[in-house]
């Protein structure tokens, strides 16, 4: 989360994960998870895991439950995947249809990880980031029925069935009550032959996690706060995006839960045509929100002009007013403008940030009361505060 370094030392601020690890949770359950909890909580990985192999351009390498932690102790917690020692580079660019997730820039060689979630490649010394996925075919195999689908006496009899991959089996006393979904997305992820197993991306639209609708009330919400935010000037706006840049804003499970369902091809960002659709799911119009207004808001949010929109830039919209109206953020969102540190943001500051002085002469007289040609702390924190309609 942060790094703060004195004269003696370096300090690493870390978010704290009081739910534990799911590992711990494999123990406790017994016989296995909630069919719907383990999936919910695979699509979490999965997504990590699409983030880190097609955004951010890593395999991870040694995914097993141990790595994946609880922020909460709630059953539906949100987790978090740790513990990147193993981690190694891979392409970014890289094509993600199936005859291209195994190209030659995707190539790893170092035998590492933990033999159980091993993939049978990672053991001949040749492999790419699908390891990953059969990482998660394990990991899902466990949480189902409570046990590895590759087990032994010790380390080498299951390196020795991890290697061979027989089918998996699914022995009916613990299996005839799951879905033919959840055995058949098991099956895609351990597969030997790791070009046939899907990419992260391709396994989150699989059959077994369903296709969820957004409701009427999340439909309400973001399209209620899309028009405050259209509404803003567009300091505020910015303002908003520091906010959430800064990781000042909590998410929160509502927040992510709307953002995946809107996002049905889980890549990370939204289309302005996905948006446009979710918005109309909930009725047969925008209400309030013109098409012109939706338009000009997409626009706003897709500040790389790619014609998506990422989890932060959604955040930035739909934040609850109280967020922007508390002093402590508007004081973090203000220190942010004032890059000298004066106590009033200049034109020169903003033309830095907006590249253009013209666009910053017009953003300070929107807010400048006293007409003095900067934005004191007081005039800044009265436009955080006044309401937007």
């Amino acid at each position: 989360v942060d790094v703060i370094q004195d004269s003696s030392a370096v300090y690493i601020v870390q978010d704290f994960c009081a739910g534990g690890e799911l590992f711990d949770r494999i123990v406790q359950s017994g016989g296995g998870f909630n069919e719907r909890n383990a999936a919910s909580l695979i699509g979490q990985v999965l997504s990590g895991i699409a983030h880190c192999h097609h955004d951010v351009g890593i395999a991870h390498r040694d995914l097993k439950p141990d790595n994946i932690l609880f922020k909460t102790s709630e059953v539906d917690s949100e987790i978090m995947i740790i513990d990147f020692g193993l981690a190694e580079s891979v392409s970014t660019t890289m094509a993600i249809d199936q005859d291209q997730k195994d190209a030659p820039c995707d190539h790893l060689e170092l035998q590492c990880g933990t033999p159980m979630f091993m993939a049978p490649e990672v053991f001949q010394k040749n492999y790419s980031r699908s390891c990953d996925l059969w990482s998660i075919g394990v990991i899902t195999y466990m949480l189902l029925c409570g046990y590895p689908p590759y087990n032994g006496e010790n380390e080498e009899e299951i390196i020795s069935k991890v290697t061979r991959a027989r089918p998996v089996k699914f022995p009916p006393e613990d299996w005839d009550h799951i879905s033919d979904e959840a055995l058949a997305f098991i099956k895609s992820l351990l597969q030997k032959d790791p070009s046939k197993r899907p990419s992260a991306l391709e396994a989150l639209k699989d059959p077994w996690f369903g296709v969820q609708a957004v409701s009427t009330h999340e439909h309400n919400k973001v399209k209620s706060r899309l028009g405050t935010y259209h509404s803003m000037n567009k300091l505020k706006k910015m303002a908003s995006m520091v906010i959430v840049g800064e990781g000042i804003v909590t998410e929160t499970k509502e927040m992510r839960s709307m953002f995946s369902k809107i996002d049905i091809n889980k890549t990370g960002h939204i289309t302005r045509d996905q948006l446009h659709a979710a918005l109309l799911d909930g009725g047969d119009s925008m209400g309030n929100l013109k098409n012109e207004d939706f338009d000009a808001i997409f626009g706003q949010l897709d500040q790389d002009g790619e014609g998506t929109i990422d989890y932060e830039e959604f955040l930035a919209a739909i934040m609850k007013p109280a967020v922007r109206q508390n002093h402590d953020n508007i004081r973090i969102a203000f220190d942010y403008f004032d890059t000298n540190k004066d106590g009033a943001i200049s034109v020169k500051e903003l033309e830095a940030i907006v590249g253009s002085t013209a666009q910053a002469r017009l953003l300070i007289g929107e807010v400048d009361v006293d007409q003095d040609q900067t934005i004191s702390f007081s005039e800044f924190k009265a436009m955080m505060l006044k309401p937007d309609f």
